[in-house]
C-alpha cells in the first residue's frame, strides 16, 4: 500500500490563463535556455521514495534528485502541462497529476506519457495508489480509478456529494477523500460508493490527509483533525498550532507534520496531542506539501499570490529541528544583473538578496537578505549593490557585505568609475563618495528630475535615466544637462557603440550617431534594456526580446514574448551569453551569443608569423574570406601573405567576423642578380618600387581577383613612387617589367 502524497489546496486557474501558458511553450524559441533550477515556481507536489525525490511545480513541471535533495534534474519530456499538483509512486513508476491530466514515466522521469482516456475532468489534485488500483482526485470531476497502470480511467462518485477531491489517502481497505467544502468522505469498496464521514469535523475544506498509528488525519481550514476509527468520529488536535489552516501532513516513524499556510511547518512526537513550531532555516512559511524520505524530511513551499518570497524545496534531516533550502532555485522577482567572465550576480526583490552562479544552473546565495537588491556592478574584484537598505560592497564575491550608507535614500543604481562611486536614488537624484562610501554628497545642478533610474558611464562621461528624461555630465556630476530625446522620457537603460548612444525609453529606443547631439527613435515599444554586442543590439521589451543588427532599422524577435516571461527587468552578456532576467515566475533565460573573437600576432617573424586567437576554442580561421580546412586551433602558423580573418561557431551560435589581419610574408626577390622591392609593406599612401636598374617600362597593379586597377604612378629621384591611398584596404598584386625582366609580388594597403 502507498500512500499519496499529501497535496494542498491547488489554487484553480482560469482557462485563460492556462491557455496563455501553453502559448508561451509553444512559442519560446529552442535557442533560449533557463538557467535557475527550480525556476522560482511554487513547489505543489513531493514524492519520495528512499533518497530518490521528485517535485512538482507550477509552471516549472517536475524536477528530480537522485541523492537526497542535493542536485536536481528537469524531467519534461512528454509533460504538455507543466503545473503539476500531485505526484504518486506506483512500484518504480510514477504518476504526475497536472492541470492538463495525468502523466505515466516508467523511466524514473526520463519521459513521460499522458494516460486520460477516460478522465473527463483534467483539473487532477490528488493521486493515490494501492496495489494495481491507481485513484485520482480532480476539480468538480470527483474520484476516478485505473487498475491499468492509467491505460483507461473510470469515474467512481456514488455518494460523493463534493466532487471537488483535493486529497486522497488509503488505510488499509479504506479509501479517504478530502473536498473543497463537502468534509471528508469514506469508500470501502474501491470507490463504488461513498459515505460523508464528518462526525466532529469542523473544518470542511480538507487539504491534506494522512495515516499515522492506524489513525487517519485531516489537515484543513480549521486545523488538524483526528480519527481513530476510520472518520466514524473526529476530533480537533491543535493544541500549540498556533496557525490552523494546514495545507499538508507527513509522517516520519512516530513524527507527524504539519504544513501551513503562512505559519511554516509544526511537529508532533505524540500522535498529535501536541505540536511545536518548527521552522528554524525555513525562510517561506507557505508551505505548500511534506513528504517523508530516507534521510529525512522535504518541505515544498511557495508564497502567497503578490507576495515576492522565495519558493523553494526546503530539507530538514533534525526532525524539522533546522531546516536548509536544497534545490538548486534563482527566485524569481530579478531585478538586475552583473557578470564576470562565466560568473553571473543576480540581485532580487522580494528580500532576498544577492545570489551567485558560476554556471547558471546552481546558484547559492550571496547575501543581503532583507533587501530589496536593484542594481549591481563589478569594478575589479569588488562587487558593489544598491538596496533598499544602502550601498554595500563585498571583495569575496558575496561571502561578506560591507555598508558603505545612504541607508535611508533608496539608492536604485551605481556606477563605479575609478575612485568615484555615484548613486542614483528614487527620489533624491544623484550622490557621489569619493572615499569609498564614508561619505556623500549630492551632484544634482541641472538635474531636474530626482528619481533615478539608471546611470551609465561612457567616454569619461556619466548618463543619469530618470523619470523625467535623460542627463548628461561631463564633469563627474558637478553639472547635468538634459538630452533631447524630443520629449521627455522615461529613461530605463544605456548602451554604447562607438559614437552611437542607445537609450531604452518607457516609448521606445532612442539612438544618437553624434556622441548625444541628437537622437532619432528606432523601435516604438517600451524598452526596459538594451544591450550591445559588436554590431548587435538587444532590447527587452514588454513584448520580448529584439535584435537589430542595422542600427535599429530593422528587428528580430528573438523568442520569450508570451505570457509573463515578457515582463523583463535587465539584460546583460557575460560567458557568450545574452541573459535575461523575468520579473515573473520564469526566473533568469539565457542564449548563447558569440563575441567576435580578435586576432593577435605571437611572434615576429617574419617568415612564419604565428596568429592566435582571442578564444581558447571553437576557432575557424579564413584567409581571404575562404574557410581553412582544418584550421581550428587557437593559433595559426602563417606561410603565406593574405587576408586572414577568425570566427566563432560555439554550439549552435555563429559569431561576427573577427577585424582583417593582413599578413605579408617579406622578404626580397631575386632574379637575374637584380633585386626588386616595395615598401613601405603595408602601405597607407605611398608605395615605392625600388631597386629598379633600367628605366621602368611598365608597373601595372591588379586585385585578388586578376582584375586591372589604375594606380597614378610618378619617379622622385630615380624611385617609382605610386600613389594608393584611393585604394581600399586588402591586398594587391604589382607587376613590374624591369628591362627584360618581369617580377610579381602582393602588397599590403592599410
Amino acid at each position: 500500500m502507498i500512500i499519496a502524497s499529501t497535496q494542498t489546496r491547488f489554487f484553480l486557474k482560469s482557462l485563460i490563463a492556462l491557455a496563455l501558458e501553453l502559448l508561451f511553450m509553444m512559442n519560446v524559441q529552442a535557442q533560449w535556455i533557463r538557467r535557475d533550477g527550480l525556476y522560482g515556481n511554487v513547489v505543489h507536489a513531493l514524492a519520495a521514495s528512499g533518497t530518490t525525490v521528485y517535485a512538482g511545480t507550477e509552471g516549472g513541471g517536475v524536477l528530480v534528485s537522485q541523492d537526497g535533495g542535493s542536485g536536481w534534474n528537469l524531467v519534461n519530456t512528454g509533460l504538455t502541462n507543466t503545473t503539476v499538483a500531485a505526484l504518486a509512486f506506483s512500484g518504480s513508476n510514477i504518476f504526475a497529476g497536472t492541470m492538463g491530466g495525468i502523466f505515466l514515466s516508467t523511466n524514473n522521469g526520463g519521459a513521460w506519457t499522458a494516460v486520460n482516456t477516460g478522465l473527463t475532468s483534467s483539473f487532477v489534485n490528488a493521486i493515490a495508489v494501492d496495489g494495481p488500483n491507481v485513484f485520482a482526485g480532480t476539480t468538480y470531476g470527483g474520484v476516478f480509478l485505473s487498475n491499468n497502470m492509467g491505460a483507461s480511467w473510470t469515474k467512481v462518485n456514488s455518494g460523493l456529494t463534493d466532487t471537488t477531491v483535493l486529497s486522497l489517502a488509503i488505510n488499509g481497505g479504506n479509501l479517504f477523500a478530502g473536498t473543497d467544502g463537502g468534509g471528508v468522505f469514506l469508500s470501502s469498496n474501491n470507490g463504488t460508493s461513498w459515505t460523508a464521514v464528518n462526525t466532529g469535523l469542523t473544518g470542511m475544506h480538507v487539504l491534506s490527509m494522512a495515516i499515522a498509528g492506524g489513525a487517519i488525519l485531516a489537515g484543513t481550514n480549521a486545523g488538524v483533525f483526528r480519527s481513530p476509527n476510520s472518520g466514524a468520529n473526529w476530533t480537533a488536535v491543535n493544541t500549540g498550532l498556533i496557525n490552523t489552516y494546514v495545507t499538508a501532513l507527513a509522517t516520519s516513524g512516530s513524527n507527524i507534520f504539519a504544513g501551513t499556510s503562512g505559519g511554516g511547518t509544526f511537529l508532533s512526537t505524540n500522535d498529535a496531542a501536541n505540536w511545536t513550531p518548527s521552522n528554524t532555516g525555513l525562510r517561506d512559511q507557505f508551505v505548500r506539501c511534506l513528504a517523508s524520505a530516507s534521510n529525512g524530511i522535504f518541505a515544498g513551499t511557495g508564497d502567497q499570490p503578490g507576495y515576492s518570497g522565495s519558493r523553494s524545496v526546503y530539507f530538514s534531516a533534525d526532525n524539522g529541528s533546522n531546516w536548509r533550502a536544497v534545490n538548486t532555485e534563482l527566485y524569481p522577482y530579478l531585478l538586475c544583473l552583473a557578470t564576470s567572465g562565466n560568473t553571473i550576480f543576480a540581485g532580487a526583490a522580494g528580500l532576498e538578496g544577492v545570489f551567485v552562479t558560476t554556471n547558471g544552473v546552481s546558484w547559492s546565495t550571496a547575501g543581503l537578505f532583507q533587501s530589496d537588491v536593484s542594481d549591481l556592478q563589478i569594478n575589479g574584484n569588488t562587487l558593489f549593490a544598491a538596496s533598499d537598505n544602502g550601498v554595500f560592497s563585498s571583495v569575496d564575491n558575496g561571502a561578506s557585505w560591507e555598508s558603505l550608507g545612504l541607508t535611508y535614500s533608496y539608492p536604485s543604481s551605481l556606477i563605479v568609475s575609478g575612485s568615484n562611486i555615484f548613486a542614483g536614488t528614487n527620489s533624491s537624484g544623484v550622490y557621489l563618495s569619493t572615499d569609498n562610501g564614508m561619505n556623500w554628497t549630492a551632484v544634482n545642478t541641472g538635474l531636474t528630475s530626482k528619481e533615478v533610474i539608471e546611470l551609465a558611464t561612457y567616454d569619461n562621461n556619466l548618463f543619469a535615466g530618470t523619470t523625467g528624461g535623460a542627463f548628461l555630465s561631463t564633469n563627474n556630476g558637478a553639472n547635468w544637462t538634459a538630452l533631447n530625446l524630443g520629449s521627455t522620457e522615461y529613461v530605463q537603460s544605456f548602451a554604447f557603440s562607438g559614437a552611437k548612444i542607445f537609450i531604452g525609453t518607457g516609448k521606445g529606443l532612442f539612438l544618437s550617431n553624434d556622441n548625444g547631439q541628437s537622437f532619432e527613435r528606432v523601435l516604438n515599444t517600451d524598452v526596459v534594456s538594451v544591450a550591445v554586442n559588436g554590431s548587435s543590439v538587444y532590447c527587452a521589451t514588454y513584448s520580448g526580446v529584439f535584435l537589430s543588427t542595422d542600427n535599429g532599422a530593422n528587428w528580430t524577435d528573438l523568442g520569450l514574448s508570451n505570457g509573463d516571461i515578457s515582463r523583463f527587468s535587465a539584460l546583460a552578456i557575460g560567458g557568450g551569453n545574452m541573459l535575461a532576467a523575468t520579473i515573473g515566475y520564469h526566473g533568469l533565460w539565457s542564449m548563447p551569443v558569440c563575441t567576435p573573437p580578435a586576432i593577435t600576432q605571437a611572434n615576429g617573424d617574419i617568415l612564419t608569423p604565428t596568429l592566435t586567437s582571442s578564444s581558447a576554442t571553437d576557432n575557424q580561421w579564413y584567409m581571404d574570406g575562404t574557410a581553412i580546412s582544418g584550421a581550428t586551433n587557437s593559433t595559426l602558423n602563417v606561410t603565406s601573405s593574405g587576408i586572414y580573418s577568425l570566427q566563432l561557431k560555439v554550439g549552435d551560435c555563429t559569431s561576427e567576423f573577427s577585424d582583417d589581419f593582413p599578413v605579408v610574408i617579406t622578404g626580397s626577390l631575386h632574379f637575374d642578380r637584380t633585386e626588386i622591392w616595395v615598401s613601405p609593406n603595408p602601405a597607407q599612401d605611398f608605395l615605392k618600387i625600388n631597386g629598379i636598374q633600367d628605366n621602368m617600362n611598365s608597373c601595372h597593379f591588379f586585385d585578388l581577383a586578376g582584375r586591372s586597377i589604375a594606380v597614378p604612378m610618378e619617379e622622385v629621384d630615380g624611385v617609382a613612387v605610386a600613389d594608393v591611398s584611393q585604394l581600399e584596404s586588402g591586398i594587391y598584386i604589382l607587376r613590374v617589367k624591369n628591362g627584360n625582366a618581369a617580377y610579381q609580388m602582393k602588397f599590403v594597403k592599410m
